[in-house]
């Protein structure tokens, strides 16, 4: 039986159980940030150590909206949890806090992640949240 972010094998001590244990993948899942809202914008699952945020082509997570950077945040995932740092100039909210320029925070369950203002004129850019 295979679960995702996990993989499993049978091995000899379970055979006499009949069940594989489950071992980590070498791609484990910390989550995803999924848009709130209608959009047709991707989710983005976290399994790798880095992921990007921003309207460059590079980014792991494309946003094509006037206030988003081209590179607006880095989320760096592993086994102390998930953080995100703002590497924009127009800032990040997390929860509706304005973080301080260039900061990291930790992010958990349905923490909710904005690359503008809350209500900022002209912006359309869903807010994401961690889940």
């Amino acid at each position: 039986m295979t679960q995702e972010g996990f993989d499993a094998a049978l091995t000899d001590e379970d055979e006499e159980f009949g069940q594989a244990q489950p071992q980590l993948a070498s791609s484990t899942f910390f989550g995803r940030l999924v848009t709130l809202g209608p959009s047709n914008e991707q989710d983005l699952r976290l399994v790798k150590p880095e992921h990007t945020v921003g309207r460059a082509d590079s980014c792991s997570l494309q946003l094509r909206y006037p206030f988003v950077s081209s590179l607006h945040a880095r989320i760096r995932c592993g086994p102390e949890g998930v953080s995100i740092e703002d590497c924009s100039t127009n800032g990040l909210w997390v929860n509706g806090a304005k973080l301080s320029a260039k900061a990291t925070v930790s992010v958990a369950h349905n923490d909710e992640v904005a690359f503008a203002p809350p209500r900022a004129e002209g912006d359309t850019a869903p807010p994401l949240r961690f889940t």
